[in-house]
């Protein structure tokens, strides 16, 4: 394991290369989806087999695998890149020997985020809000009270977005250690500011196009169907959600192609080279 990150790419990253990572997020998740699929199965199954003893655990699980799950997904996108057949007792391999730095990153982002939803509920008390939602609170909130709380959860959960965006692929690709990967993945959505907010504005975009064909969808098979279409409508959601966050990752591969490069000669006294891809 190397203490330090990198170096950035040296060419420009600007606004189009959001759109750009998106566009070649999609093609990359068409060839692996099956992949991400099964993978998304094995974990659902992981979890509702420790739902049924402590439920209690399951959010602050989903935090501690997921950097396994981000490593996975970035090895089956770069192997894809590089025309070569995905052998995934390869590619097991290659998160087995990472297991240890995956797992000291996993246990960061559980301790971050429940740092994080005490800061989140502690602002809620400062402005005087319920910290617990129910159907009754959600019905009658005003609009003020929806806007403190959408920016209170931007607050509260954008930095663990940002210390997990690029750290599970530095620890595969790099074999860097677990705090300069948070570091680095820091650096490296700051580096490259303006690209992700066109790849986040275009993601709420499809979000919001595939949310209206969803909702005529649903309101279709509600008439038709009544009741007995809720199972279905449950597992087409759980199914929209689930390739939401394949192309995330996907086009979460390119950035991170795009913004360390390939090949690069880091800086320090030893005169390592990294080679992503």
């Amino acid at each position: 394991m190397h203490q330090y990150a990198p170096n950035h790419s040296h060419k420009p990253i600007t606004w189009k290369h959001g759109k750009q990572w998106l566009e070649h997020g999609l093609i990359t998740f068409k060839a692996v989806k099956m992949f991400w699929y099964f993978i998304c199965f094995v974990l659902a199954i992981l979890m509702s087999s420790v739902e049924l003893l402590a439920p209690s655990l399951v959010p602050l699980l989903v935090v501690f695998t997921s950097p396994f799950v981000a490593a996975l997904m970035m090895a089956f996108c770069q192997k894809q890149q590089q025309g070569s057949n995905i052998n995934p007792a390869e590619i097991g391999q290659m998160i087995y020997s990472n297991s240890s730095s995956l797992m000291i990153l996993g246990l960061l982002g559980v301790v971050l985020s429940l740092f994080f939803q005490y800061l989140h509920d502690q602002l809620l008390i400062f402005w005087g809000l319920p910290t617990e939602l129910t159907q009754t609170i959600i019905k009658n909130m005003a609009a003020k009270e929806a806007l403190i709380r959408t920016i209170l959860n931007i607050f509260t959960n954008l930095p663990l977005a940002v210390a997990f965006t690029f750290s599970p692929a530095l620890i595969l690709f790099n074999q860097i250690q677990p705090f300069t990967a948070i570091q680095s993945s820091f650096s490296g959505v700051m580096y490259s500011w303006k690209a992700f907010v066109v790849l986040m504005l275009l993601f709420i975009l499809v979000f919001m196009v595939i949310l209206l064909f969803a909702g005529f969808v649903i309101s279709t098979m509600m008439m038709v169907f009544g009741a007995a279409s809720n199972v279905f409508i449950e597992i087409m959601v759980f199914f929209f959600i689930l390739t939401f966050a394949g192309i995330a990752m996907s086009a979460q591969y390119h950035a991170y192609i795009d913004i360390y490069g390939i090949n690069q000669q880091d800086d320090n006294p030893d005169e390592e080279m990294f080679t992503v891809l």
